[in-house]
């Protein structure tokens, strides 16, 4: 088993439990919050500099209680990734002009955050998740109840009754951050495909996630289950998208690329676990017809 897959495993056996003896909660925020997402948070949030670590420790803990995911006990959250996407300055300029985005698995909202703190208007933001609990602490974050209009969705991606089917054929972006990698290929595949019926022709979908530098497929065991995870490299995220062309009958022109995971994780031990194989994948595709 590589060592992506066994700390898959030991965090799919954790998935549960809230102790804070986990090897996925960090009581410190350490070198996650640089000078720039902490500038962020302060004008974002107007809250002042003294109070802000005390706030980000108090929300980061009822999240935590609430489902203690990885990303959340490493406090993943703070830095919005979607500013590392090599698509950003064009999703930010479509967006600033009125485009729609939808966030897939928003988790806090910090991502349609930053694009707000950057001057992108709200009303034509949209954000799914399954733990609707979290949209509501995101509010507590960034206290902005009232003056951030995006719209949740508290839906499946794989549910096609969901209530995201008012959304069908009406996204401009759709950013898919820490999503594809949480699946197999042929869940990817599926949930791509419902991606797309939430497209038009021109729109931009948009991730980031885990990677392998040979583009392979994990598998992970706990006490009651096991799961299959694929982690693309550029290569294999290329052919995904064409067996999604093939499926649904459309066209999009695909870009990906790879960067090494201590990049973008200043804490050495949030990716020190995941091997020298893994990277940070990030993707591109637009539609073309």
């Amino acid at each position: 088993m590589s060592s992506v897959a066994e700390q898959q495993s030991e965090a799919s056996s954790q998935t549960m439990t809230t102790s804070t003896s986990s090897k996925w909660y960090d009581p410190e925020i350490g070198a996650r919050l640089p000078p720039s997402a902490r500038s962020f948070y302060l004008s974002y949030s107007g809250i002042s500099d003294d109070k802000l670590d005390a706030h980000l420790h108090s929300i980061r803990e009822r999240a935590w209680n609430t489902k203690p995911y990885p990303c959340l006990g490493q406090w993943a959250f703070l830095s919005p990734r979607i500013s590392r996407s090599p698509a950003y300055t064009e999703i930010l300029a479509k967006v600033k002009g009125g485009a729609s985005i939808l966030d897939l698995g928003c988790c806090l909202g910090q991502d349609l955050r930053f694009l707000a703190a950057e001057g992108a208007p709200t009303d034509e933001m949209y954000a799914s998740d399954l733990v609707p609990e979290f949209w509501n602490l995101g509010y507590e974050l960034f206290r902005d109840k009232g003056k951030f209009k995006a719209r949740f969705y508290n839906a499946d991606i794989f549910d096609r009754e969901s209530s995201l089917q008012a959304l069908d054929g009406r996204m401009d972006i759709v950013y898919l951050g820490a999503f594809l990698h949480l699946f197999d290929w042929n869940q990817q595949l599926e949930a791509l495909k419902a991606v797309i019926k939430l497209s038009k022709v021109g729109t931009i979908v948009a991730g980031r996630q885990i990677g392998h530098v040979r583009g392979t497929e994990i598998s992970t065991s706990s006490k009651n289950d096991t799961k299959t995870y694929f982690l693309h490299n550029p290569e294999t995220m290329a052919r995904l998208w064409v067996e999604a062309e093939q499926q649904t009958g459309t066209k999009w022109t695909v870009r990906a690329s790879t960067e090494l995971m201590a990049r973008i994780h200043p804490e050495k031990r949030d990716s020190v676990w995941m091997g020298h194989d893994a990277r940070a994948l990030s993707f591109e595709a637009v539609r073309q017809s």
